[in-house]
């Protein structure tokens, strides 16, 4: 993906409580001025959020919001995608093959 990233860390956080915080600060960042764009041009920011699972390693998190973030950047501008919302589709059986048709 293309543009700048960090990591957040919010220990003690559920995903939900960090997606409300990557929203408010989404937000935020939208309203300020920013004094290197162009009069009107709108400052996008993207994230991905995971939260730790029963002493999940924490390069497993960061690997999920990593993913979280690149479906983010594949949304376009001002996007918070929790990595739950994908993994859901990820975690899904795979499609029961057809029976082959009657000839």
């Amino acid at each position: 993906a293309e543009g700048d990233g960090f990591t957040i860390v919010l220990p003690g956080s559920d995903e939900r409580s960090a997606v409300r915080i990557a929203d408010r600060l989404r937000r935020k960042l939208a309203r300020m001025p920013w004094p290197n764009l162009p009069a009107g041009a709108g400052f996008g920011a993207r994230f991905g959020v995971a939260a730790g699972r029963n002493g999940q390693p924490i390069d497993n998190i960061a690997a999920r919001a990593r993913r979280a973030l690149d479906a983010a950047w594949d949304h376009g501008n001002d996007h918070v995608v929790p990595a739950s919302a994908i993994e859901e589709i990820l975690l899904l059986p795979p499609p029961a093959p057809m029976a082959a048709a009657a000839a």
